[in-house]
């Protein structure tokens, strides 16, 4: 199954929000290679340290989140990424304060951060830097709409634009800039 990475992962691997791979297999659940806090005797965990704000409330949660009785076998995804990496993706928990005085309410949301990628709508692959893409602009409406799509490419060599070329020009004609890169890049 083809997979988008939804978190910053490892940034010297080039594993960042946004990279895409292949669900190539499952690792059985181990409460032993749970991501937690480094100790004394341990500081860097081998299988991911949480540390930063409400470290402690994280790994609870993560810990919580996996060790569920409604789920009998409980399995993490390894994916093979497009740049060779192959990675055991484990949970994450990200801790929000909600209000503008103290004490907050914290809010948390613990997941496996990884989403299908065979499609995916302009608005929601906002903020996602993308290896490989197809984008169909026949429908696009807004020239907001054609930068986020083009923008999320990280290479000319990833990027596919397929449908009528007229959707580059969405709006009162279009932005001038984008039409004067398409004319200069691709011809159009």
């Amino acid at each position: 199954m083809l997979v988008v990475l939804l978190t910053n992962l490892d940034l010297n691997r080039r594993l960042c929000n946004g990279s895409q791979g292949i669900i190539c297999d499952y690792e059985e659940f181990d409460p032993k290679k749970l991501p937690r806090l480094p100790t004394k005797n341990d500081p860097m965990p081998e299988f991911g340290t949480i540390h930063g704000d409400y470290a402690e409330m994280r790994e609870y949660h993560i810990r919580t989140f996996m060790e569920r009785k409604e789920v009998e076998k409980k399995f993490w995804p390894v994916v093979r990424f497009h740049n060779g990496e192959v990675r055991t993706i484990f949970a994450e928990c990200s801790v929000h304060p909600l209000g503008n005085k103290e004490p907050f309410s914290l809010l948390s949301r613990t997941q496996i951060p990884l989403a299908p990628a065979w499609a995916m709508s302009i608005h929601k692959s906002q903020s996602l830097t993308l290896d490989r893409v197809i984008v169909d602009l026949t429908r696009a409406w807004e020239e907001g709409q054609v930068y986020v799509a083009l923008s999320r490419a990280t290479s000319l060599s990833g990027l596919k634009v397929e449908g009528d070329p007229r959707g580059l020009t969405v709006g009162k004609g279009g932005n001038s800039q984008v039409r004067k890169f398409h004319r200069e890049k691709f011809g159009i």
